[in-house]
């Protein structure tokens, strides 16, 4: 991951300062190598900065940044994302159109542009200091940083633009609700299959390791990958004595994949908890009880020096993976 962050004010040394305070907030999200990138505008002094990966952290899939756009993210469609990237003037409303998971930052004629892809998958807040300056960063700690006490998630697939004084927001790329249809269950299934299918072609790279559990969403996933012939590693945490590693392992060797197992201490889940509520920026026990054994997940990949760690994160929601679901069927 990468943090990115940005400012606007009348003061350039002042701005550039907030921006330092803001990457120095996000040393989880890199080192505290930044790159900050300066702009006077008619009215205003505009500052973007990145913090870089800290090379003793799993790398992932960056896209490249230049002095105009600072992008989180990656971006499924490369060729889309490099064409643009590479035309001049850029136009961000198409960089939104792009599939990916990803924010950004950049300059416009008179401060600052932010975005993320249509489903959020990377954060990306904003808000105003108390000197009503507007502000954005990839974690509510670093605007907490420079005094901004109420952050606010960017609005997914839509621009939101500040000159000035001005905030506007222009919708561009929402999700929508589908028209109903009515077509065989059959055929549902197939096609279902096939986006499936597809999904994972375009967005998973080689030599990938799984966070799996051995349910519904990580063994589609697994098993998918496989059937494309991807390299999988399987990575699997448990605490002690629990039968879900054994699940896990018989599922593995059913499916013809090798796994790597750790098993948990009590006390070695209640170490990091502190530092995982801290990264995650939540106290919702459903995203802490996910970001724990992740947390580990990705510790057993780094051992591996495997770059991209997949989680089936929704696909419990799309299949049918716990009992509940299965009630509400019936």
């Amino acid at each position: 991951m990468t943090g990115i962050c940005g400012l606007t004010g009348p003061n350039q040394e002042e701005v550039e300062d907030a921006v330092e305070k803001m990457l120095s907030a996000m040393e989880k999200r890199g080192t505290v190598t930044h790159t900050i990138t300066s702009k006077i505008s008619q009215s205003q002094n505009v500052a973007m900065g990145a913090c870089e990966h800290s090379s003793d952290l799993p790398k992932v899939h960056e896209e490249p940044v230049d002095d105009s756009i600072l992008v989180d993210g990656n971006f499924w469609g490369k060729e889309e994302a490099s064409r643009f990237l590479q035309a001049e003037p850029k136009r961000l409303d198409a960089l939104l159109g792009v599939p990916g998971a990803f924010s950004f930052l950049a300059f416009s004629h008179d401060g600052l542009v932010a975005g993320r892809d249509v489903l959020g998958q990377k954060p990306l807040y904003f808000g105003t200091d108390e000197k009503g300056r507007y502000a954005f960063a990839s974690l509510k700690v670093a605007l907490a940083r420079i005094g901004v006490l109420d952050p606010q998630p960017v609005p997914t697939g839509e621009l939101l633009k500040i000159e000035g004084s001005t905030k506007m927001v222009s919708g561009l790329n929402k999700l929508a609700r589908p028209p109903s249809e009515s077509i065989a269950e059959e055929i549902a299934s197939e096609r279902v299959g096939q986006l499936f299918l597809e999904s994972v072609s375009k967005t998973v790279p080689e030599g990938s390791a799984v966070s799996f559990s051995g349910g519904i969403d990580s063994g589609l996933t697994a098993y998918t990958m496989k059937k494309i012939r991807l390299h999988t590693e399987l990575i699997t945490v448990g605490l002690q004595g629990q039968p879900e590693l054994e699940h896990a392992t018989q599922v593995a060797k059913a499916m013809g994949l090798k796994i790597r197992t750790r098993e948990l201490a009590e006390e070695e889940v209640l170490d990091v908890l502190p530092s995982v509520v801290e990264t995650v920026e939540s106290f919702d026990p459903m995203v802490v009880s996910t970001a724990v054994p992740f947390h580990f997940v990705c510790y057993e990949a780094r051992e591996l020096d495997v770059d991209t760690v997949v989680a089936g994160q929704l696909s419990d929601e799309l299949f049918g993976g716990y009992a509940r679901f299965e009630r509400r069927a019936i």
